[in-house]
This record gives structure tokens, C-alpha cells and sequence, in this order.
């Protein structure tokens, strides 16, 4: 039999006539239908029956239909009732409306109506029940499930599966009656003792933005603090809140000590970092320092010559002589001295971005390796095509050029490359400077070219570190917040740098 077959139908109605011939309508589609002539009799069935749908007509003896329906209205707000009359005054209408009828049938009773009436009642009831069942068996599963699961509804806690209640110690779902679920979470995080209201509790599990949640309190009376994955699901239906508590306190844990591991791992990467670029420093040191020894050693030779000059020029009493000798002694001096503060600028880190226009600082750095690439007869030419003016780390931008510099004088050197030439263009383009420093001296071998950033790829041999090129990439890309590339073109290797122009929100790495 179907849900409808079974329904319960309780039919008031005091003319016989009428009644049979409605009863032997409704029997062929409904089993279960109860007659009774009076408001009085109807009352009472609906006690000790318990029908599912009330067709009742108004005017009858000992009660009529709408105080039947009243009495019925104080225990029960929800079963259905639907009204046969033949009285069609607004007083009765406005009763029926204020007693939630359903369906209002004027007489002489059409059963054709009366019928698409119970038809519409008997749908909701059994969708109702299909529903129900069906919240029965996800609640019975729910009950099986590891997972613990609960609901809310009107602020109360109206289910709990066994996991939920044997986590809490508790032996059913009515015990939340004398202790409310929000008096169990104690949340760390938060600094509270419990919650005030089921409402701030209900407020902690939603507001968390991702889905699943991650939540972690301990309960009442226990020392060790758990983490959960929370789910909220709204059933509309039932009006329920329900939520799933997936304990994952032995996974949170590992992640926690797998974040201390990467953490320690990321510092000592930190300082690996640090000390490459300290080495990395060092050798350019090294080659600025030979640099500087060619550049003295002219200006000392001056300053030897000058003063033997001086010596003489005073016994001839030549002032004129010596007014010039002097001059042309400090003339070498002053070269000196902005030779040794160009170094001392390299060695200081630049400790923020400051502005500073790009030709100038890639001639001074020329012009401290220039007695070096003079003799190793290098000609270096600076391409202004647009001047351009940086926000950045003017010293890392600089050690980044001495690295590129120094390699191309290594392989001029290596390869014995008797026409040398590096040329050094600067340009702007899309909000970027662009450096290009390309040289002549035969280009990289194809097959370290597309590794040549990598760390211990050198073409140099034993006299290489392999660490020159890899900490220029960590500069420009890191401290920087631009791009470095290579290729080889016309017969050498071809770098080109972008920079971003305004760097004010850059870090040093």
C-alpha cells in the first residue's frame, strides 16, 4: 500500500445523505476513513484515532465544526483541515483563517474538489514522511559514523550521533538539556572560559572562511587541546544546523612539526644564502682590489716623480715649477681617494632603495676596473639610449654588473680573443630600465647555457667558483625584484637585466 492508500482521514459531517455518498467516494482511494455526525464525536476520534486529515462541515449538533476545530488547534497546529459547508458569511471565513484551515468546500460538496483538495493535503503529508524517513536513515548512518555529528535547531541541540556524545561523556542528546553544548568548548585562541551563548559557539564554526574549517578548543575538564575540520551544513527542511567534527589532532600535530622542520630548514637555506653571498662578495672584492693596484699604480709613480721634482725645483727656487708639481700631486691624491670610496661604497650593503641614475653609476664602476681592462686592452662602451634614474639597491645592481664584467674579461683572457669589446646598453621600456652588457668574447657552451644560473656551473675550471652567476639571479630577482636572462648573440654572450624603475616596496632578500 502507498503513503496515501494509508493516510487517516476523519470525516465530520451530520446529514447521513451526505456522508455515505462522500464516504463511498473516498473509500475508493483512501482505506482509512472514520464518520462521525458531530463536532462532539469528531473530538473524540481525533483522540483515540489519530487521524492524518480533518474534512468537517460547521453546523452540526452538540459542536459545530469550528469549535471542534479550535479544541483540536490547542494540542495540534499542523494536521490538515479541510471545511464542507454550505455557509458562505465572512464571519465564517475569517474563523476558518484564523484556525489555519486548509481548504474551505461550499456545499452542495462537489466531490470533484473535494478530492483535489485532499489530493494537495495528501501530497505534503507524504512528501513530509518521505522526508522524514529519509532523515531517519541518514541519522541512523550518521549515528554509526566515526565522525561526530551534531545539530541545532531553535538554539537547542536536537541531535547527536555517539561519537559526539561519547567525546563529551555524555549518555544522550537530553543531557544537553542540563548541560548546554556551548558550556563544554573551552578555545585557547580566543582566551575565553566557554562561550555565553549557543550563538557565539555557532558563530566560531561559521565564521572561519574556508570550507572545511579548522578549529581547535579542548573540553571542560581536560588538560590536552584537540583540532577539528568543521563542516556546516543547513538543512531546510528542518531548520537544523549541522555540523561534522572530523578529530584530526594527530595530523595538525605532524603538520605543526613539519612546519618547525621547513622553518628550521628555510634559516639554514637563510644562511647557505648569506654565505654565498659573502663569497660571492669576496671574489669580486679580490678582483676590485687588483683593480685598484693598477689604478695606484700610475697616480703613486706621479706622486714618486712629483716630489723628486719638488726637491729639485726648490734648490733652482723655480716656484712656478713646484706650484704645478704640487697641484699635479694632488690631483693623483684626489684620484686615489674616489678610487678607495668607490670601493668603500661596493663593500657597504645597501640598506634601503634610493634613487640614483643608472649611467652614472655603471661609468663609476668603469672607471675603478679602468686600468685593468686598459691593459688587457678591453674596450668597454656605455650606451645611453635614454637616461634613466632607478629606485633601488645601488650596490647590488653594481656587484651584479662587476660579475658580468669580470666574466667577460676572464674569457677574453682564456681565449686569447685579440679584438675585446663589451658593450653596456641602457634604455627604458614598460616602467623597467634594461641593461644589455654584451661582449665579443665567443659566448657561453650550449651545453651549460640554459643551466649557467644554476649554482657550481662554471666555464672556468678549476679557477671558477660557479657561484658569480647564481648570485647575481638571487640579487636581481630577489633584492631587486626584476629579471636576469642570457643568450648568445654575434659571436658572445648577451645578459639583459630588468629593473623595475620605481622599487620603493622592495626588500632586500
Amino acid at each position: 500500500m502507498g503513503c496515501k492508500e494509508e493516510l487517516k482521514i476523519l470525516y465530520v459531517e451530520d446529514e447521513k445523505d451526505i456522508s455515505e455518498e462522500i464516504f463511498d467516494i473516498l473509500s475508493m482511494f483512501y482505506k482509512n476513513i472514520t464518520v462521525k455526525d458531530n463536532g462532539l464525536e469528531g473530538l473524540q476520534s481525533y483522540k483515540s484515532e489519530a487521524p492524518d486529515i480533518i474534512i468537517t462541515d460547521i453546523q452540526m449538533p452538540k459542536m459545530d465544526g469550528l469549535g471542534m476545530i479550535e479544541e483540536i488547534r490547542k494540542v495540534d497546529t499542523n494536521i490538515p483541515v479541510i471545511i464542507t459547508t454550505a455557509f458562505t458569511d465572512p464571519e465564517y471565513m475569517v474563523s476558518s483563517i484564523d484556525l489555519k484551515v486548509n481548504s474551505y468546500v461550499t456545499k452542495p460538496t462537489n466531490p470533484k474538489k473535494l478530492f483535489s483538495a485532499i489530493e494537495s493535503v495528501s501530497q505534503e503529508i507524504c512528501a513530509k514522511r518521505l522526508l522524514e524517513e529519509q532523515n531517519q536513515t541518514l541519522f541512523l548512518a550518521f549515528d554509526k559514523s566515526d565522525t561526530m555529528i551534531f545539530s541545532i535547531k531553535n538554539r537547542k541541540v536536537n541531535f547527536s550521533n555517539s561519537a559526539f556524545l561519547k567525546y563529551l561523556e555524555l549518555d544522550c542528546v537530553e543531557d544537553f538539556e542540563k548541560n548546554p553544548i556551548e558550556q563544554f568548548f573551552i578555545f585557547h585562541s580566543h582566551k575565553v572560559d566557554g562561550f555565553s551563548s549557543i550563538d557565539a559557539l555557532k558563530g566560531y564554526f561559521e565564521s572561519k572562511e574556508k570550507d572545511p574549517k579548522l578549529v581547535s578548543f579542548r573540553v571542560r575538564n581536560r588538560e590536552k587541546e584537540d583540532f577539528f575540520q568543521v563542516n556546516h551544513i543547513k538543512d531546510q527542511y528542518s531548520s537544523s544546523d549541522i555540523y561534522t567534527l572530523q578529530n584530526i589532532t594527530s595530523l595538525a600535530l605532524e603538520k605543526l612539526k613539519l612546519g618547525e622542520t621547513v622553518k628550521k630548514a628555510k634559516k639554514q637555506i637563510k644562511q647557505q644564502k648569506k654565505a654565498l653571498e659573502i663569497n660571492a662578495k669576496l671574489a669580486e672584492m679580490g678582483s676590485m682590489i687588483r683593480s685598484i693596484n693598477h689604478q695606484w699604480a700610475q697616480p703613486l709613480n706621479n706622486i714618486y716623480i712629483s716630489s723628486q721634482s719638488i726637491e729639485m725645483s726648490v734648490e733652482d727656487k723655480d716656484y712656478s715649477e713646484i706650484l704645478y708639481l704640487a697641484q699635479n700631486i694632488n690631483k693623483s691624491v684626489e684620484f686615489m681617494t674616489e678610487t678607495m670610496r668607490s670601493f668603500k661604497n661596493f663593500l657597504s650593503p645597501s640598506k634601503s632603495p634610493k634613487r640614483f641614475l643608472v649611467s652614472s653609476m655603471i661609468k663609476n664602476l668603469v672607471d675603478v676596473l679602468g686600468k685593468e681592462y686598459e691593459e688587457n686592452k678591453i674596450d668597454v662602451n656605455i650606451n645611453e639610449k635614454s637616461k634613466v634614474e632607478l629606485v633601488s639597491f645601488e650596490n647590488e645592481l653594481k656587484q651584479v654588473l662587476l660579475t658580468l664584467l669580470n666574466n667577460s674579461r676572464d674569457a677574453f683572457i682564456e681565449k686569447e680573443i685579440s679584438k675585446r669589446e663589451v658593450n653596456i646598453d641602457i634604455f627604458e621600456q614598460k616602467d623597467e630600465c634594461q641593461i644589455i652588457v654584451h661582449d665579443n668574447a665567443g659566448g657561453i657552451p650550449q651545453d651549460i647555457l640554459q643551466k649557467v644560473f644554476d649554482n657550481y656551473i662554471t666555464t672556468k675550471g678549476d679557477k671558477g667558483t660557479g657561484v658569480g652567476l647564481s648570485i647575481a639571479k638571487m640579487i636581481i630577482e630577489g633584492s631587486l625584484g626584476g629579471k636576469i636572462s642570457v643568450k648568445n648573440q654575434d659571436n658572445g654572450a648577451f645578459f639583459t637585466l630588468s629593473i623595475p624603475i620605481e622599487g620603493e616596496n622592495i626588500e632586500r632578500a
